[in-house]
């Protein structure tokens, strides 16, 4: 779904999800719509699922990359200092 991560819009899924949990609780539908819509529900809310995992993956990369520049920042900018045994002489 990663080329779909572009054209697929989280919060409309959600919107929709909500709109079948709705329109079944309320029985506004009959069984054979009730079954359809839960299926189509079912496939929306695993898409849901892998869009955030997939942007949650984003994050951890995002995160670890940026760990990885603010120590290495640190390391150059204050050398680990020397212990007085360790003095040169």
């Amino acid at each position: 779904m990663q080329d779909n991560d572009k054209t697929f819009n989280f919060e409309k899924a959600m919107e929709e999800i909500e709109s079948i949990v709705t329109a079944i609780e309320g029985g506004e539908l009959g069984l054979d719509e009730s079954i359809k819509q839960y299926e189509r529900g079912c496939r929306l809310i695993r898409q849901c699922q892998t869009f955030l995992e997939r942007k949650n993956q984003q994050l951890e990369e995002i995160s670890t990359r940026e760990a990885g520049q603010v120590q290495s920042t640190n390391e150059k900018s204050n050398p680990p200092e020397q212990e007085p045994d360790d003095a040169p002489l």
